[in-house]
C-alpha cells in the first residue's frame, strides 16, 4: 500500500513539476524538477520503511551529502565569478593601453595631448584673429606657381622629405601655407647652442605622418612641381599641428589661416620659438645670395644675422 502511494505521488508530482518547470524555465529546469520529485518520494518511502534509529542515520547522511554538495557548488560558482571578473579587468586594461598608445603616437612634443588644445587645432578653420602680429618678416619673393585645381586624395605616407613635404601615393606633397627650416638649416637653443632644426622639424613631421593614413586636398602646384595640399590626420589639420608645436611657421603671404597658431607657439616658446632661428625663406635667400657672390663655401656665421626671437 505504501509503495503504491509513493509511486502515484512520484507520477503526479513529476508531471506537475515538469509542466510548471517547462512553462517557467526550460527543458533543463523541468528535468531537474522531475528528478527532485523522484528523489523526494524515494526518500519518504525509505524513511517510512526504516526504524527510527536507521531513519536518523539516513537523514544525517543525506544532510552531510547536501552540505558537501553545496560547498562544492559554491566553490565552483566563486571560481567562475573570479574568472569572469579577471577577464573583464584584462579587457579594460588592454583597452586603456591601446588608447594611451594612440595618444602617444599622435603627440609630437608631449604638449598636444589635452583635448582643449587639440580642439583649438581642430577648429582652426573657423577661427579668425582680430589682429596680426608680424612675428617673422614676409619673404621678398612672393611668386608662387599655383594651378587652379582642387583634388581630394587619401593614402598612406611612404616618406617624409622635410618639415613640410612628404610622399603620398607616389606623389610629392607640400603643406599649403606652411614653411619649416631647410634640412641643412641650423638654429640656436635658448642657451645659445647650435642644433639642426631642419632635421628636427623633419623628424617631428615623420613621427606624425610616416606610414599613417591621411586625407588631403590638393589646391595647387609650386615651382618645384610639389603639390600644395592641406591634410588631415584623425580629424586634426597637419599644418596647424606642426605650427602649434613650434616646428613650422605660417607662410602669411600665401594664407592667413595659420597665423594664430604661430602666435600661440611663439607665446608658449614651443619648438623653434624656444630659442632663436632665421625665417626659412630668409635662410634660403641668404644661402642663394652667398652661392652667387662667393665661389667658396658659406660662412656659417652669416646664417644667424637677422634671427628673430
Amino acid at each position: 500500500m505504501l509503495l503504491r502511494i509513493t509511486l502515484w505521488s512520484m507520477l503526479i508530482g513529476s508531471a506537475i513539476m515538469g509542466y510548471f518547470g517547462y512553462q517557467t524555465g526550460s527543458t533543463t529546469t523541468a528535468i531537474v524538477g522531475i528528478c527532485a520529485i523522484v528523489f523526494g518520494c524515494f526518500l519518504l518511502f525509505f524513511l517510512a520503511k526504516m526504524t527510527l534509529s536507521a531513519g536518523l542515520v539516513f537523514v544525517k547522511v543525506v544532510v552531510i551529502v547536501l552540505l558537501l554538495g553545496s560547498i562544492i557548488l559554491l566553490g565552483v560558482r566563486g571560481c567562475s565569478i573570479m574568472w569572469q571578473k579577471s577577464k573583464t579587468a584584462v579587457a579594460q586594461a588592454t583597452h586603456h593601453v591601446k588608447v594611451s598608445q594612440e595618444k602617444i603616437e599622435n603627440d609630437l612634443s608631449g604638449k598636444i595631448e589635452t583635448p582643449s588644445f587639440m580642439d583649438k587645432i581642430a577648429g582652426y578653420l573657423s577661427f579668425k584673429p582680430k589682429q596680426k602680429e608680424n612675428l617673422l618678416p614676409p619673404p621678398k619673393d612672393k611668386q608662387e606657381k599655383q594651378q587652379a585645381l582642387v583634388v581630394n586624395i587619401s593614402g598612406i605616407v611612404s616618406n617624409v622629405l622635410s618639415g613640410t613635404s612628404f610622399i603620398l601615393n607616389g606623389y610629392p606633397m607640400k603643406l599649403y601655407g606652411v614653411d619649416a627650416p631647410d634640412l641643412n638649416q641650423a638654429c640656436l637653443t635658448k642657451r645659445g647652442e647650435q642644433y639642426a632644426c631642419g632635421k628636427t622639424a623633419q623628424n617631428k613631421l615623420k613621427k606624425l605622418l610616416l606610414n599613417k593614413k591621411i586625407d588631403c586636398q590638393i589646391v595647387g602646384q609650386d615651382q618645384n612641381n610639389f603639390y600644395l595640399t592641406t591634410c588631415v590626420i584623425q580629424g586634426y589639420d597637419v599644418g596647424a599641428t606642426m605650427i602649434s608645436v613650434g616646428w613650422a611657421v605660417a607662410e602669411r603671404h600665401i594664407s592667413q589661416v595659420y597665423i594664430p597658431y604661430e602666435q600661440q607657439a611663439h607665446r608658449a616658446h614651443e619648438g623653434l620659438w624656444a630659442g632663436k632661428f632665421m625665417a626659412p625663406w630668409e635662410f634660403r635667400e641668404r644661402l642663394q645670395h652667398s652661392h652667387n657672390s662667393q665661389s667658396g663655401g658659406l660662412n656659417a656665421g652669416n646664417f644667424f644675422k637677422g634671427i628673430f626671437q
